[in-house]
């Protein structure tokens, strides 16, 4: 291979690698049935430059059950110390769309704002209201970098992706190149209440 071929290769491998941030979905929530199932999503390998604000995209969520969007428990993510810019965030607007759940942190006036990016920072939280149906659910990143970003200092989109290999735990029974599986179960003190319940309706049937 000639040196100015190398070179070329060289410099794309690593304008790729800089590129590229991977996130991970954690912090899942235990609901019980028509209450907040939530998670949310950290910077696993942050960029080196600043940056003024992000957008993450879920394409859709399916399962057994429905899984209705909450904007304003998604939104309380903007008062969590982990947070990347907790305190001096002003706001997103976070929203369904189209069948899409997007949240944005874009401050206005997003010039305005220069702010790091440490690993293990959250940088989104997803939030909706569960029907209560047992079962796996399946939420899809639009990874499109349309769609989902960061944004750096030098207003540069850098693209987002879950990682690779078998990075998932439990309640994530799998995961595909941008999407992931989480069993959903109600929370323990719920499921010995519904069980509770249960021996004593048995107990009340006539003999």
């Amino acid at each position: 291979m000639k040196p100015a071929v190398v070179a070329i290769f060289c410099c794309i491998v690593l304008s790729g690698a800089a590129w590229g941030v991977e996130i991970k979905p954690t912090n899942f929530s235990t609901p019980s049935p028509g209450g907040t199932f939530s998670f949310d999503f950290i910077a696993l390998s942050p960029p080196t430059e600043d940056l003024r604000g992000i957008q993450l995209t879920l394409e859709s969520v399916s399962g057994p059950g429905v899984m209705t969007f909450d904007v304003d428990a998604s939104k309380t993510v903007y008062d969590d110390p982990s947070y990347w810019i907790y305190g001096i965030n002003e706001g997103g607007a976070v929203k369904e769309s189209a069948g899409s759940y997007i949240f944005p942190d874009n401050p206005d006036p997003a010039i305005t704002l220069v702010a790091p990016l440490a690993p293990n920072d959250t940088i989104a939280r997803f939030a909706f209201t569960w029907d209560g149906t047992v079962g796996d659910y399946v939420f899809t990143l639009n990874s499109d970098i349309n769609y989902s970003y960061l944004i750096l200092d030098s207003f540069n989109r850098v693209e987002v992706s879950l990682p690779d290999g078998a990075w998932f735990t439990e309640p994530i029974v799998s995961a595909e190149d941008n999407s992931f599986t989480v069993h959903i179960i109600p929370e323990p003190a719920t499921v010995a209440l519904l069980a509770t319940g249960g021996l004593a309706a048995m107990r009340r049937r006539p003999r």
